[in-house]
């Protein structure tokens, strides 16, 4: 196994602002907010680690397509939380896994991801909180 890298300390426990949702804006299941941009930066790779494997966990719920969601852990219902790979948006749910190239000059990887609210009901008032966790392996 590779040696790790270094989880940049502005990248770890991050808070993703949604702005002030609207009610009406989430009266259909399957209505989405916009997305908000967020990245995770890995430093200090040693010249050995070539990739990360980044696996995301988290409390799981799904919208009424089947989309894979992050559950709201707050008190608003019939939300949650969609992470999507920043490059593809593809939706990486809880247990999804993505691997990331080390950059050989500057040692670094960037995890890139976009979030959005996701309306699993007529969604209600209240707050929206989720948590999402990153398990990072090297090869």
């Amino acid at each position: 196994m590779a040696s790790p890298c270094v989880v940049d300390t502005d990248s770890a426990n991050q808070t993703i602002d949604f702005g002030q949702g609207r009610s009406r804006d989430f009266l259909v299941a399957g209505s989405v907010g916009e997305w908000q941009p967020f990245s995770v930066l890995l430093t200090q790779c040693p010249i050995t680690t070539r990739h990360a494997t980044v696996l995301l966990t988290g409390s799981a719920t799904s919208g009424p397509d089947g989309v894979p969601l992050y559950a709201n852990l707050g008190s608003a219902p019939y939300v949650g939380i969609q992470i999507a790979d920043g490059n593809t948006q593809q939706t990486l749910g809880p247990g999804s896994r993505v691997t990331l190239d080390v950059d050989n000059t500057s040692r670094t990887a960037t995890l890139s991801l976009v979030s959005r609210l996701y309306s699993t009901g007529q969604m209600g008032a209240g707050q929206i909180k989720g948590a999402m966790q990153l398990d990072f392996t090297y090869q």
